[in-house]
């Protein structure tokens, strides 16, 4: 694959702020074999500031959302089918996609990001913060913008970005897994909101399809399944049926395809045989995995980069 300018730019950012980054980790998960663990690899108060001078701990928790918001404007640039330079972030982002869950939330994230921007740079914006919460607000045109919300929260904002720009470029996981990464993390970003504010006012919010730990993942390419008429069963002891201790990413093949496929979207098995879950087959489709190797392995390259 050819390598684009977002490419050089996402990795640009990745080593300026990757270290700050709350990216999940995903494991290996060897159910049959001995385990081998391959980990992914990834303040002080603050006061009040004005407009004349902003302090340097403050902009700490700001340069990275900053700096990802300038990512998705790229990202959208590549995309666009009209004129995108010169209209204002609102016009921009009723031009982000929604075809899906993923794109509404990559837009609503947008929605918060902007108005860090526009807090920095008018000149009738205001910035103000401690460790506990940090406001942005800006009330300079006829809708004005405010943003109150953590520095966790700022974190989180700027790892579901680069998650999603980083599946922008490689294009590995089927559509149900990335909405499902993307809502839980937004869960978690709006669960640090404290106050916001815009032309729309009111933030679009997203009900998770199921609970997905998006902290740990367990990357598990050996096991064991089978087929019947409609569904693909999954066959665990009972000591790996704990979605929320064990958060297990199965690889699936059939004709020629894999599939990688959550425990959590798994139910039981209507027959009494423990530690059977089970996916109707015309579900599998959406979880298709389009990369050689599992996540951990992806991981691991970026680790040794």
């Amino acid at each position: 694959m050819p390598v684009s300018p977002l490419h050089e730019l996402l990795h640009s950012y990745q080593a300026q702020f990757g270290c700050e980054l709350s990216l999940p980790e995903y494991r290996c998960l060897e159910m049959y074999t001995a385990r081998t663990v391959r980990p992914m690899g990834g303040c002080e108060a603050v006061g009040s500031v004005g407009q004349a001078r902003l302090d340097p701990q403050l902009l700490r928790y700001l340069n990275g959302p900053w700096a990802a918001l300038q990512l998705l404007e790229a990202a959208l640039t590549l995309e666009a089918t009209g004129p995108f330079e010169g209209r204002c972030s609102w016009d921009n982002y009723l031009a982000f996609p929604k075809r899906n869950r993923a794109e509404k939330v990559i837009a609503e994230s947008y929605r918060l990001l902007r108005i860090i921007r526009i807090a920095l740079l008018h000149p009738q914006g205001i910035v103000q913060g401690n460790a506990d919460e940090i406001e942005l607000t800006c009330h300079a045109n006829a809708y004005p913008v405010m943003i109150k919300i953590t520095p966790v929260g700022l974190n989180l904002l700027q790892s579901l970005v680069n998650f999603y720009l980083q599946e922008y470029h490689h294009e590995r996981f089927g559509r149900a897994y990335l909405d499902a990464m993307l809502v839980a993390y937004f869960s978690d970003v709006v669960a640090e909101l404290h106050g916001f504010e815009d032309e729309d006012h009111v933030l679009y919010q997203f009900r998770p399809l199921f609970y997905f730990n998006r902290h740990c993942r367990l990357d598990c390419c050996n096991p064991r399944y089978f087929y019947d008429e409609s569904h693909c069963v999954v066959q665990l002891s009972s000591h790996y049926c704990d979605a929320q201790h064990y958060p297990i990413d199965f690889h699936i093949c059939r004709n020629e395809h894999t599939y990688l496929i959550p425990i959590e979207s798994l139910s039981p098995r209507s027959d009494p045989v423990v530690g059977s879950l089970e996916i109707a087959r015309q579900q599998m489709a959406a979880w298709e995995y389009f990369a050689e190797g599992g996540p951990a392995d992806a991981a691991q390259k970026v680790i040794h980069l």
